[in-house]
């Protein structure tokens, strides 16, 4: 009997009914491709933690700074919001875009290409001025009377 028939008679598995026999794939370069990519993470990390350039000591020093760390906070902060906002915006644009009425549905088409389709810095300079376009936002009946007015400054800072 030869090897490879040996080797296959080993990995036969039998069905549970016993008639029917499976025989598993072998893969050996998985485990080639495994092993050469477990020493480049080896060699990145001893590159990290052995190479004297990262001087270690000053960038824990840095990196725990006051401003450094409000920074992280408030990163923190605007990706939680943001992935809240995104998450419950995206419902009711989905639930837009798959809603029988045409309004709805052409409201969210045209919400999801624009947001799509203008580059993110356009977005961000528009947003960033938008209390110099528009100095005031106000709550009340479409082409009628003002039951509120606001400061753009006032209700959407820059955090926002």
């Amino acid at each position: 009997m030869s090897t490879l028939a040996a080797s296959a008679q080993t990995a036969v598995i039998e069905d549970e009914d016993g008639d029917l026999p499976v025989v598993r794939t072998r893969h050996p370069w998985r485990w080639v491709t495994g092993a050469v990519a477990l020493v480049m993470v080896a060699q990145f990390a001893h590159g990290l933690i052995a190479n004297p350039g990262w001087d270690w000591g000053t960038f824990a020093q840095y990196i725990t700074a006051k401003s450094v760390l409000s920074a992280l906070k408030v990163t923190l902060e605007l990706t939680c919001w943001g992935t809240l906002l995104g998450f419950f915006l995206g419902v009711w644009l989905a639930v837009g875009r798959l809603s029988k009425n045409p309004v709805l549905r052409a409201i969210a088409w045209t919400y999801v290409w624009a947001f799509r389709s203008i580059p993110l810095i356009v977005q961000l300079l528009f947003w960033f001025n938008l209390a110099y376009l528009y100095k005031t936002l106000s709550l009340g009946i479409p082409f009628g009377p003002e039951f509120a007015r606001f400061q753009t400054n006032g209700v959407i800072s820059g955090f926002t």
